[in-house]
């Protein structure tokens, strides 16, 4: 008789990151940023340099020149692929950027917030589902 263990694992981390900012041109900037590097992270992801799974070292040379025109110096190629795969929500209300997702890979995220001048939080709703900060119950 074979006897198979595994484990299952449930993906939704239900995940809450806020960040705030000094101003709101600070957040509005980032905003921005997030979705230049979404662009061209999707765009890399869509072309197969980001391929699921595989440990890619390496930007495409037009997303490397794009984080060279940006001064983005401090992401690495997986820091970049979080914005390809992530399924986040992103809003923005005033000095503050709230993400809402379900995944935990937030690395990219993170610097480019920190980077940039904000405070940054990270709870999970499931256990802080009252939180003051929350603007978007779900």
């Amino acid at each position: 008789m074979k006897v198979w263990y595994g484990f299952g694992s449930d993906h939704s981390a239900n995940l809450v990151m806020i960040g705030e900012f000094k101003t709101e041109q600070d957040a509005e900037r980032v905003y921005e940023l997030i979705s230049t590097i979404s662009d061209s992270a999707s765009s890399d992801s869509a072309s197969g340099v980001f391929d699921w799974g595989a440990q890619n070292e390496q930007f495409s040379e037009e997303t490397e020149k794009r984080l060279r025109e940006l001064k983005i110096y401090y992401m690495s190629p997986s820091d970049i692929a979080d914005f390809a795969f992530l399924n986040t929500s992103i809003e923005k209300a005033g000095k503050q950027l709230q993400f809402r997702t379900d995944d935990v890979e937030i690395v990219g995220f993170v610097k480019l917030m920190v980077k940039n001048g904000a405070k940054v939080q990270v709870f999970s709703a499931y256990d802080y589902p009252d939180d003051k900060n929350l603007t978007n119950d779900e």
